[in-house]
């Protein structure tokens, strides 16, 4: 989830640069600032969280359990996430 919030960031910010987008003049500067630094922390740290997530569920004896706690986990953000797309929320 924060790999994909990050690169909403990120491809936001490359359309308003690319001039697909047009946004008030007075707020590209904090659209340079999440597509140089704020996207791009959230990318990263999504691909963290994925990293140390998938090396614990490699240790642990109950791979299985842990696997099904994993989906139902993103499941259960992914569906956060449609809901406050629907809702116009964030």
């Amino acid at each position: 989830m924060l790999t994909w919030h990050g690169m909403l960031f990120v491809g936001q910010g490359i359309l308003v640069e690319a001039g697909t987008v047009a946004i008030d003049p007075a707020l590209r500067s904090i659209s340079r600032w999440y597509l140089g630094l704020w996207g791009s922390w959230f990318v990263l740290g999504g691909l963290a969280f994925g990293a140390a997530g998938r090396a614990h569920v490699l240790a642990s004896p109950d791979r299985r359990r842990e696997r099904a706690a994993g989906i139902v986990g993103a499941a259960g953000g992914l569906g956060l996430f449609v809901i406050a797309l629907v809702a116009c929320i964030g």
